[in-house]
């Protein structure tokens, strides 16, 4: 009989980063991996960490980035770079989600 920890593995791989559901074919950081991007959810938590730290002229992209830990590797470190297609972010906040990265991703452009 499988373990919890089986199901969640196979439910990331054949649910949640399955590119005829959710997830789509993304280069990052040069590396073609299933991937999901959020728009929705970052704004969501914006509006329970509003703050006034944008300054006048600068565009701030943010956005949540949904990935494998068995795809992508690592967490990320808090502000390093993670490549997007030819999109480049900082990175501001990373977490594992079981098995599953939930990194907060900012490109600041002007």
């Amino acid at each position: 009989m499988p373990t919890l920890k089986d199901v969640i593995q196979n439910d990331i791989k054949n649910v949640f980063m399955n590119d005829l559901e959710f997830a789509e074919n993304m280069n990052i950081n040069d590396k073609s991996m299933k991937a999901i991007i959020d728009n929705i959810e970052q704004l969501e938590r914006e509006k329970r960490y509003s703050s006034k730290q944008d300054i006048d002229g600068i565009f701030k992209k943010r956005i949540m980035l949904y990935v494998s830990e068995s795809e992508f590797g690592m967490m990320p470190a808090i502000n390093s770079q993670v490549k997007i297609e030819k999109d480049k972010y900082k990175v501001k906040d990373a977490i594992n989600e079981d098995g599953i990265l939930s990194v907060t991703l900012e490109a600041i452009k002007s």
